[in-house]
């Protein structure tokens, strides 16, 4: 079996972009790599992007083949037009590896029920490390600091969002639309990972 995120590349591959860092809006993305380049500690590959952007895909991005992302199940016909487009924002506005990464361990550890575990995404370590005290494990460790990235996330997401819509950035809204925005991000992990 191939592996799935991060495949090895040949020029004539179809890709689509899983995630690329600083460049949003190129998740989901699709194109053909056209060339590869290799230098010392690093691989770039020059992609013919479908949309006609020109960046590299670069080793440090998440990509899958193309064919892999068809395999995905297929997005359920009773949602509404409103799930859809909120699932394509937070495609656009949050890096879910990341995310994918931190709530599959806070799931492993236990620590909380899952369905409940939207204010994880943006309590960050200090508060995490409050409430669970009592936790002394490598693998807790690793989700406290997860915790800083992912709550980064989530205020950089709000604050596209924000920026996006044409409203004003204060603290104020930037915790109000990451509060509103935690519950579907947890639904979109659950649903699709």
């Amino acid at each position: 079996m191939s592996k799935i995120i991060n495949p090895k590349l040949k020029v004539g591959d179809r890709i689509v972009c899983v995630d690329m860092e600083d460049e949003a809006n190129y998740v989901g993305k699709r194109g053909t790599v056209i060339d590869i380049n290799r230098g010392p500690g690093f691989i770039q590959y020059n992609v013919e992007w479908d949309n006609g952007g020109s960046l590299f895909l670069l080793d440090t991005d998440k990509w899958i083949y193309e064919k892999d992302y068809k395999r995905k199940p297929k997005i359920n016909e009773s949602k509404s037009v409103q799930d859809l487009a909120d699932d394509s924002k937070i495609l656009k506005y949050f890096k879910m590896l990341k995310i994918k990464k931190y709530l599959e361990l806070l799931r492993e550890i236990s620590i909380t029920n899952m369905f409940g575990a939207s204010p994880y995404l943006y309590i960050g370590k200090d508060i995490l490390r409050k409430e669970h005290y009592n936790q002394d494990s490598p693998e807790f460790d690793e989700l406290l600091e997860l915790s800083e990235d992912v709550k980064s996330i989530m205020i950089r997401g709000a604050m596209s969002i924000l920026e996006d819509e044409g409203k004003e950035i204060t603290p104020e809204t930037v915790t109000r639309t990451m509060k509103r925005w935690a519950p579907k991000v947890l639904m979109f992990w659950m649903t699709y990972y």
